[in-house]
């Protein structure tokens, strides 16, 4: 079974990914991808991506203080 959005939010694809998964269904396999790849990106916000947080030394309550004001602007 498989899908090639060719077009994805203003973007035109000119290849087909393939997404491998063990999950019976297409569109649940679409959403758990879709929604890894935005933890991953957010990863990459927090770390070297722009908000730096590996560089900062600061732990425990100042840390979630920070991710929270970070996610609340987003």
């Amino acid at each position: 079974m498989g899908k090639w959005k060719r077009k994805y939010r203003g973007w035109t694809v000119e290849e087909a990914w393939f997404i491998l998964t063990n999950l019976a269904d297409l569109e649940l396999a679409l959403s758990a991808y879709q929604k890894r790849f935005g933890i991953e990106e957010m990863f990459r916000d927090y770390q070297t991506g722009g908000y730096n947080l590996e560089s900062t030394s600061i732990t425990e309550n100042r840390l979630i203080a920070l991710i929270i004001l970070i996610n609340s602007s987003c």
